[in-house]
Order: structure tokens, then sequence, then C-alpha cells
């Protein structure tokens, strides 16, 4: 999966980044977001839980952001929103940041192209707020995927179109190898398949599987 990291320029702050990883006895989660296709953003967290059955990893809420194509990707011909609107949206993306952060809650979302989209988790991954509406979290191995829609305002204003639960697991990753060969110490990683997962997760779903291609 392309994780693309924060980055601030004039008119453009980037979605992205590699997770933000939390462990916490037996289990743990990771938060990030990616782009799924020209018309859409996914926000995401993962979970594992540790076991004596096992190690089990799974999506525990995924977020689709849609709008038109390219909404949230970089395009020098393309034309900007004003200044004030980019104000704007920015500064509202910095006050949802700021207020997870106060709430000891784990943010989504991010800035692009004058558009803020923002979700916020609480501590306990119970409940996520999506567009001022609050749902519930499933607890174990069950994904809970949020559609929105019009994230760009192009059309009417952002909409949760849907939401829909699915189950949210994919194949526990495989360990690094590493080996000793005198003074040096050598690891091998498998190659990521963190989009391979996510895209497994999406598709276990016509509607969801559709709504952002």
């Amino acid at each position: 999966m392309e994780l693309r990291s924060w980055c601030l320029g004039a008119c453009l702050l980037i979605a992205g980044a590699a997770d933000l990883v939390a462990q916490r006895g037996g289990g743990g989660y990771s938060a990030g977001g990616t782009g799924l296709s020209p018309t859409t953003e996914v926000s995401y967290v993962k979970a594992q839980r540790a076991d004596s059955a096992g190690t089990v990893h799974w999506f525990q809420v995924l977020i689709l952001w849609r709008g038109q194509p390219a909404w949230a990707v970089m395009d020098l011909d393309r034309a900007l929103p004003e200044a004030s609107a980019r104000d704007r949206a920015l500064a509202s993306y910095h006050a949802a940041r700021k207020a997870a952060a106060m709430n000891d809650a784990i943010f989504l979302g991010a800035y692009s192209r004058g558009v803020s989209y923002v979700a916020e988790v609480d501590s306990a991954r119970t409940t996520v707020k999506v567009l001022s509406q609050s749902f519930r979290v499933p607890a174990r191995d069950s994904a809970l995927i949020v559609l929105v829609d019009r994230t760009d305002a192009v059309g009417g204003e952002p909409t949760v179109a849907r939401t829909i639960v699915v189950d949210g697991r994919f194949p526990t990753p495989p360990l690094p190898k590493t080996w000793t060969s005198g003074d040096t110490t050598f690891t091998v990683r498998a190659p990521s398949r963190d989009r391979e997962n996510l895209l497994m997760v999406l598709q276990r779903d016509p509607v969801v599987d559709a709504f952002w291609r």
C-alpha cells in the first residue's frame, strides 16, 4: 500500500503517513490512510490480538471518502479553491486534530486541495465519529465500513451514504527472517501485502466494492 507522508506546502497537505502504532498487552492497533482510486481516499484502523489460539489481524474501521475524480490529488493544471476557503478548511482540519488529541482519541483523515475530511475513534475503539454522526465499532474480527460521499462538497454537502459491517480479518503477515554471519546480522522481510489485504476486505461487500471504483 502506498502510504504518503504528511507534507505542508503553499496550498496542499497530502494525507497518509506510515501507520501510527500502539501496543497494549496481547493486542494493539495501527491507523493510517491512502488513496484507493482517483475518486476515493481511505482512512483505517487495523487491530491485532494475540492469545493462546494464535494471532489475529483485522481492519476495525474503514472510512471511504469519495469525491470528484482527482479531488485529493495535487494537479498544477487544476485551479485551487479561493484562499479564504482553503484557510477555513485548514483551520477546521487543525481544530479537529487538536480536539482528537485532547480527547485521547485516534484521529483519521487529512486536508487536501482545500478539503478537510476528518474522523475520530475513541481510545477504547468502540465508537467512530464521522460528520458529527457516531457509529459503533465492532469489538472483534469485523470491520465497520463508512461510505462518505461528496467529500469535496461538489454537488452537495458531504454525507454518510451508508455503513456496512464485514469480516475484517486478513492473513497474519509473515515474520521477518533473521540470521547472523560473523559479526553481521541480516534481516529479510517479505514484501508488504497491505494493499492486497485492504482490497480483500473491501471486496467482501459488493456495495462497498462498487463505491470506490
